[in-house]
């Protein structure tokens, strides 16, 4: 009964099953491509942003040119509302 007792105590013991084994192996393969994801996502709303921001700078190069070529060419208030509406989309 002693022998018994003390071979349960010493046995070895299993904490996680071999799916549980499996999942822990494969976690970091799982998260890589997680992450390589997000990156990609980033990128990609990074490159949209981007886009966004050379539009807008060749429109305020063209509106710059159009006023030195000639000042009289927009009244104030179309000068105004062109600016205005070029500093509105800045601030997405």
């Amino acid at each position: 009964m002693m022998l018994k007792k003390l071979l349960e105590i010493l046995k070895p013991r299993k904490y996680t099953t071999s799916e549980q084994r499996k999942f822990f192996d494969d976690s970091p393969k799982v998260i890589r491509k997680e992450v390589k994801e997000e990156i990609r996502k980033e990128m990609k709303n990074n490159s949209k942003l981007h886009n966004i921001e050379r539009k807008q700078r060749i429109e305020l190069e063209v509106l710059v040119e159009i006023l030195k070529e000639n000042p009289n060419y927009y009244t104030e208030s179309e000068f105004n509302e062109l600016y205005h509406e070029i500093i509105h989309d800045f601030s997405f």
